[in-house]
């Protein structure tokens, strides 16, 4: 985050990356945005990134969330 870019930014589709990174399971890339304060509340689609990674089985994003 060497840019101080929007970690809570929306795609063009209003996903964050936070919710991107949970949907496909990059463990790394979830931590990466939690230490730069991205958002865990901002819903996609009535799921937050909590409810996505629960809902797909991603236990260890799980416990980081």
């Amino acid at each position: 985050m060497k840019c101080n870019s929007n970690v809570n930014w929306r795609c063009f589709d209003d996903a964050t990356p936070l919710y991107i990174a949970c949907d496909k399971n990059h463990k790394e890339v979830v931590e990466i945005l939690l230490k730069h304060d991205s958002n865990i509340n901002i819903q996609y689609k009535g799921f937050t990134p909590l409810s996505i990674s629960c809902f797909k089985g991603y236990k260890e994003i799980v416990e980081i969330l």
